[in-house]
């Protein structure tokens, strides 16, 4: 199946459990979308029950991996400032046969004056030519200014046994949509990218995780 076909397929699988949620269980539906210089795209579907149950799938591809993530979590958290959330993802990429499962973890602060978001977690690997890798993807730590945020954006992760580190600035907009967000990262590798989050509903809670690059596979 192409990655477009596959995109869409997951996609549709997702908006059709949405449908099946209890209608009286208020949610947060979120969608974000990438893109970067290094030909990196990326789009998400979350869901996030006020019960604290998460539901999260997306599309991730770049030049030589395509791959699609399904994964169900929860949010440990009791703070509306706060979210802590374990996520267990299913995974699938068109090259390399690749097939396993990531468990994430995603912590999210948001204080009056700063804005802490982590995502970090391993993949286990069923079947193909990724092997198991843990990452940090990403750590950004801003200052709020209003409507702007200002700060530093970082991320790490595993190539082969050598750890790939990745750093620069950040700066958010937040609008009445969501959220703009332009980041410059350098060290291992430079991109330039820029990240659209739409809220398309209740909005109670931070948002679904975010997921880590792969080791590439010559």
């Amino acid at each position: 199946m192409r990655p477009a076909g596959a995109a869409a397929t997951l996609f549709a699988v997702a908006l059709a459990a949405l449908e099946l949620e209890s209608p009286v269980a208020a949610a947060e539906t979120e969608m974000e979308m990438r893109a970067a210089t290094t030909r990196y795209h990326f789009i998400e579907l979350s869901r996030s029950l006020d019960s604290g149950v998460v539901f999260d799938a997306l599309y991730s591809g770049e030049p030589g991996l395509n791959e699609a993530y399904v994964g169900l979590g929860y949010d440990v958290s009791s703070s509306d400032r706060a979210s802590v959330i374990p996520i267990l993802y299913a995974v699938a990429g068109r090259e390399y046969g690749e097939r396993g499962a990531t468990l994430g973890f995603l912590a999210d602060v948001d204080h009056r004056k700063a804005h802490l978001v982590l995502f970090a977690g391993h993949f286990w690997p069923a079947r193909g030519e990724i092997r198991g890798y843990t990452f940090v993807d990403s750590l950004d730590l801003t200052r709020k200014m209003g409507r702007l945020e200002l700060g530093v954006s970082a991320a790490a992760f595993e190539d082969d046994g050598a750890i790939q580190r990745v750093a620069g600035p950040v700066l958010k907009y937040d609008d009445r949509q969501g959220t703009w967000s332009f980041a410059a990262r350098f060290g291992d590798e430079r991109e330039l990218r820029v990240t659209r989050t739409l809220a398309l509903g209740h909005t109670s809670r931070p948002r679904a995780p975010l997921r880590a690059h792969p080791p590439r596979v010559d």
